[in-house]
C-alpha cells in the first residue's frame, strides 16, 4: 500500500475475535483512528490488538545539480525505513546523494557481489522508475528487489503502485462486463431494484407488443445504463445474401484463377485460340503487311527528308515531320550588276534582267522631244540691251513710239520675252509684248527717252 505525501501515519492491523478485520492508520500523536480496508465483508468493532507494522514511503525525486536528488517526508529519517523513490533523471554521476528534507544531505550506496558497500555505477538509478531503497542511519542503500523484505516477504511479492491496479480501479474498469443472473419467465418478471450494469437474464416465455416480438421465447436481455432492459438478439435479412452452394470458396477461386492469364502483362504458352481482334479491341486491325499500309497519321518521318527548291529561287532544309519547318531561299541572280539604274528591264515575273543610264534622249526612245541643239536653236537670248533708236509708229495708238532692237538669233517665228527694269517696268510706259522679226524684236513705248532693258528673249513657236 502506498501511504500518501505529507500523511505522517503508522500502520496497524486489527483483529476481531482473533480474525483479521483490517488495516488501519494512525496519526502521530495518535489520534484521528480511521479503518482504511476491510477483509471478507467484516465490519470494525472493538479493537483487541494494535501491532505496529512496518511500511513503505513513496516519494519522487527531483535532480537538482552535481548527484544530488531532492525529495521530503513528514517524519524524520528513521533507521531500516524503506523507500520506494522514483527519480526523474538517470543518474550521471557515480557519487549520488539525497537531500531530505532541506537538512539531510545521504549519501547513496548499494552492495556489490562481496556484501561490501561501494558507490552506485553510472545508470544505476533509471528515470522515472521506481526503486527500493533502505536507510541504515549512515547511507540509502539501494536494494535488490529479490533480497529485500517486508513484515518477512521479499519486495518481490508486493506489488509496484505505478503498474498495479487497486480493487476500486478494477471495479472501475469492470462494470461493462455481462453477468448472467439466471432466468424468469416473463418479461414482466425482471426484478426493477439492485440491478447492475449488465446483469442478464433469460426470458422464458415470448415478450409479445401488439404483435410485435420484442424478445423471443429464451432470449436473453442486459441492463443498460440507461436504467432499461436491451435484447441480446435480432433478426438478419439474408434475402439479398447468396448462400454458401451459390458461390465459390477461396480453395476453388484460386484454383480458377490459376489457370487464368492476368489482364495485366499476361504470358501466354502453346497455341492460343478463340481470342479475335475484336475481343481485345484492335477490330480495325488487318494483316496488311507494313510496306502496302496506309498511313493516315503519324507523329513523325521515319527517315529525315530534304526539300529542296530551285529556279528563280534556291534552299533547303531537312523535315521529319515532328515540328514545322521554315526554309530560307535566296533568289537566282539575273546577271544585273548591284547599283542604281534610270533604264531597267524588267520580265513577267517582276524580275530586272538589264539595267542601263542612258544619257540621251534616243536612249530612253523619247521621240516626241527636241533635242539640245533643237532646244538651243529654239531660246534666243540679250541682256543689257541699250534702246535709243525710238521712231514715231501708229501700231500701238497709245505707243506712238517704237524702236527695233537687234537680237541675234531671234526669228519672226520667236515669241520674244523682254524683262525691264523696275522702274520702267512700274512706269506703264512700255509695252511689255514686243513683236519680232528676223534679227531682232520691235520695242513700243509712250516716250523716246533713252532706256536699258535687262533682258530679252525669244522662244521659237513650233
Amino acid at each position: 500500500m502506498k501511504v500518501g505525501t505529507n500523511i505522517p501515519v503508522n500502520i496497524y492491523e486489527s483483529a476481531v475475535d482473533g480474525k483479521t478485520s483490517g488495516l488501519l492508520f494512525v496519526d502521530n500523536a495518535g489520534y484521528n483512528m480511521q479503518t482504511i480496508d476491510t477483509f471478507a465483508g467484516q465490519v470494525n468493532s472493538t479493537l483487541n490488538t494494535l501491532a505496529n507494522k512496518q511500511g513503505i514511503v513513496y516519494v519522487a525525486a527531483t535532480y537538482t545539480n552535481s548527484g544530488i536528488y531532492t525529495f521530503s517526508i513528514n517524519n524524520t529519517l528513521t533507521s531500516n525505513d524503506i523507500f520506494s523513490i522514483s527519480c526523474d533523471t538517470t543518474n550521471d554521476v557515480v557519487d549520488v546523494r539525497f537531500f531530505v528534507n532541506s537538512t539531510n544531505n545521504v549519501l547513496v550506496k548499494k552492495v556489490d557481489s562481496t556484501g561490501t558497500l561501494v558507490s552506485l555505477d553510472i545508470g544505476d538509478i533509471i528515470a522515472n522508475n521506481e526503486s527500493y531503497y533502505r536507510y541504515n542511519g549512515t547511507y540509502f542503500i539501494l536494494q535488490n528487489t529479490n533480497s529485500l523484505t517486508l513484515e518477512g516477504k521479499k519486495a518481490s511479492y508486493f506489488a509496484p503502485q505505478s503498474n498495479t491496479y487497486t480493487k476500486a480501479e478494477v471495479d472501475a474498469k469492470t462494470t461493462s462486463f455481462y453477468r448472467p443472473m439466471g432466468s424468469v419467465q416473463t418479461y414482466q418478471d425482471l426484478p426493477t431494484t439492485g440491478n447492475q450494469i449488465g446483469d442478464v437474464y433469460n426470458i422464458i416465455e415470448a415478450y409479445i407488443v401488439d404483435g410485435v416480438v420484442i424478445v423471443p421465447a429464451g432470449g436473453n436481455v442486459a441492463y443498460t445504463a440507461n436504467g432499461d432492459w436491451d435484447y441480446l438478439g435480432g433478426s438478419v435479412d439474408l434475402s439479398n445474401y447468396y448462400t454458401k452452394d451459390e458461390t465459390y470458396s477461396q480453395t476453388e477461386i484460386v484454383s480458377f484463377l490459376d489457370d487464368k492469364a492476368p489482364i495485366n502483362n499476361p504470358t501466354f504458352t502453346g497455341t492460343v485460340s478463340g481470342i479475335n481482334k475484336t475481343m481485345v479491341g484492335l477490330g480495325n486491325v488487318d494483316n496488311t503487311s507494313d510496306a502496302n499500309k496506309n498511313v493516315n497519321s503519324a507523329n513523325k518521318l521515319s527517315t529525315a527528308r530534304k526539300i529542296s527548291l530551285n529556279g528563280d529561287v534556291v534552299g533547303e532544309t531537312t523535315f521529319d515531320g515532328s515540328t514545322d519547318k521554315a526554309i530560307p531561299v535566296v533568289l537566282s541572280e539575273t546577271g544585273v550588276t548591284v547599283g542604281q539604274y534610270t533604264k531597267v528591264n524588267v520580265d513577267a515575273k517582276g524580275r530586272v534582267i538589264s539595267a542601263s543610264n542612258p544619257i540621251t534622249l534616243s536612249g530612253y526612245g523619247i521621240t516626241d522631244a527636241t533635242s539640245k541643239s533643237e532646244s538651243q536653236a529654239m531660246v534666243v537670248l540679250a541682256s543689257n540691251v541699250v534702246v535709243s533708236n525710238w521712231v514715231e509708229d501708229l501700231t500701238y495708238s497709245d505707243m506712238p513710239y517704237r524702236a527695233m532692237v537687234t537680237v541675234s538669233g531671234m526669228t519672226e517665228n520667236h515669241i520674244p520675252i523682254i524683262i525691264f527694269s523696275e522702274t520702267e517696268k512700274v512706269s506703264g510706259k512700255y509695252y511689255r509684248s514686243p513683236d519680232s522679226y528676223n534679227g531682232g524684236v520691235y520695242v513700243y513705248g509712250k516716250s523716246n527717252t533713252e532706256i536699258t532693258i535687262l533682258s530679252i528673249g525669244g522662244i521659237k513657236n513650233v
